[in-house]
């Protein structure tokens, strides 16, 4: 069941719109479970896709509001995959998601303009949480660029 106070749901002009999030993870299991979670709580629609260059063209053409990326995954890794797609679209969020729970990993992270970082293996609550939180994000880098 959907709990109103988490759903980004908007209305305008009585169409509903409701965001678009783009999953990257090698693992089709974890990728679903994140697609089962989000558009059940959270009630985004949601895209997977399973490599880091795919994750690069849906990013680059698709009209997503964030997406979620596994730092680890085959055919352009994760992290190449983060560099193309913050240098086209510095502002779009993008949550990094790592099993390297090392200080320098999340640093470099960070360095690449991620706007959170999600170690694996993790609860389905903080993942919710951290969607959250990655919204939060996006209204900022929205406002922030309007100031400039």
């Amino acid at each position: 069941m959907n709990n109103p106070d988490l759903n980004f749901s908007s209305s305008y002009a009585g169409y509903e719109t409701r965001k678009r999030i783009l999953i990257a993870d090698n693992d089709q299991l974890v990728a679903n479970l994140i697609e089962k979670v989000i558009s059940m709580y959270l009630n985004f629609d949601v895209r997977k896709t399973f490599n880091g260059s795919d994750a690069i063209t849906e990013a680059l053409t698709g009209a997503y509001d964030a997406a979620i990326i596994d730092v680890v995954s085959p055919r352009s890794a994760g992290v190449k995959a983060i560099c193309t797609i913050k240098t086209m679209m510095p502002e779009f969020p993008i949550m990094a998601m790592s099993e390297d729970d090392s200080e320098a990993g999340f640093r470099n992270l960070k360095r690449l303009g991620v706007a959170d970082t999600l170690l694996k293996p993790f609860k389905m609550s903080e993942l919710i949480e951290r969607v959250n939180k990655l919204w939060k994000f996006e209204k900022t880098m929205s406002i922030q660029s309007q100031l400039i």
